[in-house]
């Protein structure tokens, strides 16, 4: 499953299944570790402030089709990396839900570049798309 496959499938989710508001960054991996690095600083800023403070966005105007709003503001919210590991086994539908905190804490502490599968269900939620 590529990453936006795993959008598509995962925006269904969050409709159907978590029903709550939340900042998400997605990330999958045909291995069982991502690197830390695939989350990049502005992503893990954006998310750390929608959690910790307030993160403001404007949508581009240069949006094709159907654009909700032109910006939002997400304060104090749940924020998440989510992430699918294993993501070209055939019919794959766990991932992990990482809080913001938690990514950065293990980033930081980690004596690895990278993030396992194994400490990902240790330290996240534990979700599976229908």
């Amino acid at each position: 499953m590529l990453e936006d496959q795993f959008q598509t499938r995962f925006n269904a989710w969050l409709k159907h299944v978590w029903k709550r508001t939340g900042a998400f960054e997605l990330k999958v991996s045909p291995v069982d570790y991502l690197s830390f690095s695939a989350v990049k600083d502005h992503q893990e800023a954006a998310l750390y402030n929608a959690h910790n403070g307030t993160c403001v966005y404007k949508l581009p105007d240069d949006t094709a089709g159907y654009k909700p709003f032109d910006a939002f503001s997400l304060a104090g919210v749940e924020a998440w990396v989510a992430v699918m590991f294993r993501c070209r086994d055939r019919g794959r539908k766990v991932f992990y839900m990482i809080a913001i905190d938690d990514w950065i804490k293990q980033r930081n502490k980690s004596a690895r570049k990278s993030l396992t599968e194994e400490i990902a269900r240790k330290i996240g939620l534990t979700c599976e798309l229908a």
